[in-house]
């Protein structure tokens, strides 16, 4: 396994948890709920932040700060958040599923 132990955990839990956020937030959006869209944005600005995962924790981070009031803004936050996390996912799917001697590394 390319990530192995605590790291690996860490990118697995990130991968299982982060599109259910997602669709919190798309629902929470929908439903102008701003304290749901600050608490949710806030929890995922720090685990993409944790993951060094600089754009989606940037447009987490601005969602947070946008969702009072929730405006037009936001929408385009979320939308390129949405855009950005099947880059990512696959990203950290191969960095989880990797076989370390597939480039000699032991």
């Amino acid at each position: 396994m390319g990530c192995e132990g605590l790291v690996g955990e860490v990118v697995a839990t990130f991968l299982n948890t982060v599109p259910k956020s997602l669709e919190v937030l798309r629902e929470a959006r929908l439903r102008n709920d701003a304290a749901t869209l600050e608490r949710v944005a806030h929890s995922l600005r720090g685990s993409c932040g944790l993951l060094g995962v600089r754009g989606m924790a940037e447009w987490a981070g601005n969602i947070e700060r946008l969702a009072w009031p929730s405006g037009g803004e936001v929408d385009a936050e979320i939308a390129e958040l949405l855009s950005e996390w099947p880059r990512v996912r696959a990203t950290l799917e191969k960095l989880v599923l990797q076989d370390p001697t597939a480039d000699g590394v032991h």
